[in-house]
């Protein structure tokens, strides 16, 4: 195994990003998916109170939060009708409700949906917000003396449905940050290994808030594996035309290598059904994402050791980026 660390202007940044991260964890079959959806917010109200108020740091995805549905139940499952909304937008939602069964556990469901359509081919709905709190009960909310809920962890209903933590948005002044250190730079580079397929094409995970951008990807693969890792583009100030990628050699001391030939990207070619090659033109808007899938071919025959070599991504108009590889 060989381990590297890359010292930058990010490192405190990044430390402080690490503390603040909440804790995403799965509850199967806790809850049933189709009405209250498939992800929820776990907090403990503290104190006996008529209200409590919550605060979720949700970092959704999800265009209009706004328009949703937030349904509130406690431990037991049964749902509490005296809930108001207060500030809601995609970082965070805050949340009014009556904690009806004293102190305790209260679970906050903040996309509900409804499935539609036939067995084979379900729609996912979701649900839009329906007033079912008192009167009477709302103006407590206002009161200057709501206790807080204590957020606790954040819950999804499987493995799969799981937003953590490439689905995890950062937020704008986390993005504010980034920016200002990189200034100047055409695009930035966030390598990922496969276990992590980047799936946004705006937003930024808030994982790459964490470890910052890299000049390097490392790996540990085996012999005749057909290994496979991410280079994540995020163009900062400006769009990129005509992305290319190529590799070097990857060469260990003692002069086994692997092969530049062994290298591809799916994005940018390859070959079709009828064996003839695909090439493929790859322009990124200003602010979007695009995840470069890379594949090599490890030969059966290689020495064990380290290898190294460069990875080159080309645009129109900007300079070069080199990728160290090490496996």
């Amino acid at each position: 195994m060989r381990s590297f660390f890359l010292l930058s202007s990010l490192l405190i940044i990044n430390l402080i990003a690490h503390a603040q991260d909440s804790k995403y964890a799965v509850c199967e079959n806790c809850w049933i998916a189709d009405s209250l959806g498939n992800h929820r917010a776990v907090v403990q109200v503290e104190v006996d109170s008529k209200v409590a108020r919550a605060i979720i740091p949700w970092r959704r995805q999800d265009q209009n939060p706004k328009d949703k549905s937030i349904v509130v139940t406690n431990a037991e499952g049964k749902r509490i009708q005296n809930i108001l909304r207060g500030s809601v937008d995609r970082e965070k939602g805050e949340v009014y409700f009556e904690p009806q069964s004293g102190k305790g556990i209260y679970y906050i469901y903040y996309l509900p949906y409804r499935l539609k359509g036939t067995r084979y081919y379900p729609l996912a709905v979701y649900q839009t917000i329906i007033e079912t709190a008192d009167a009477e009960w709302k103006k407590d909310t206002k009161s200057s003396i709501v206790p807080e809920a204590k957020f606790l962890e954040f819950q999804s209903i499987d493995e799969f449905n799981s937003f953590y933590p490439m689905e995890v948005i950062a937020t704008g002044d986390e993005m504010s940050r980034l920016k200002s250190v990189n200034s100047g730079k055409p695009f930035l580079v966030f390598p990922e290994d496969r276990l992590h397929p980047i799936k946004m094409k705006r937003d930024l995970p808030k994982r790459w808030i964490n470890t910052g951008p890299h000049d390097v990807f490392s790996a540990n693969v085996m012999k005749g594996e057909n290994f496979s890792f991410q280079l994540g583009l995020y163009a900062m100030n400006s769009g990129l035309k005509n992305v290319t990628i190529s590799f070097s050699d990857l060469y260990q001391t003692v002069g086994s290598k692997i092969a530049s030939s062994d290298f591809s990207c799916l994005n940018t070619g390859g070959t079709n059904w009828d064996g003839k090659k695909i090439e493929k033109v790859i322009n990124v808007e200003e602010g979007e994402i695009q995840p470069l899938w890379c594949l090599v071919n490890i030969p059966k025959s290689l020495k064990s050791g380290v290898y190294e070599g460069i990875a080159l991504i080309n645009a129109d108009g900007v300079p070069s980026k080199k990728m160290k590889i090490v496996f």
